[in-house]
């Protein structure tokens, strides 16, 4: 807080308060780190879930009028769909997409 209130010729306390009111963390947070990553499994779809949920994106798409932010979430749900459609492939159906 020191060096950057010093590069902007400022009171330290003043920065703070810019940082503060900008909702920048201010300090230091302590992550506790591990080196196992356990996946929530209680909250996954099943595949029928996940091909109504990508059928529903894709008809929605299909709407006329729908705003830009809107088109770009469904499309970001396509696209997720689609690579992990293509990951799991050789999994689900024992082939592999050639690229």
């Amino acid at each position: 807080m020191k060096v950057l209130a010093e590069q902007m010729h400022r009171r330290p306390e003043a920065v703070r308060k810019n940082l503060v009111g900008l909702a920048v963390v201010v300090g230091h947070k302590q992550i506790q780190r591990t080196t196992t990553t356990e996946a929530p499994t209680e909250d996954l779809l099943t595949h029928e879930e996940a091909l109504k949920l990508l059928a529903g994106a894709l008809h929605a798409l299909q709407v006329p009028g729908q705003d830009k932010l809107e088109l770009q979430r469904l499309r970001i749900l396509v696209n997720a769909f689609r690579v992990m459609f293509y990951s799991c492939s050789h999994l689900i159906f024992g082939f592999k997409y050639a690229s």
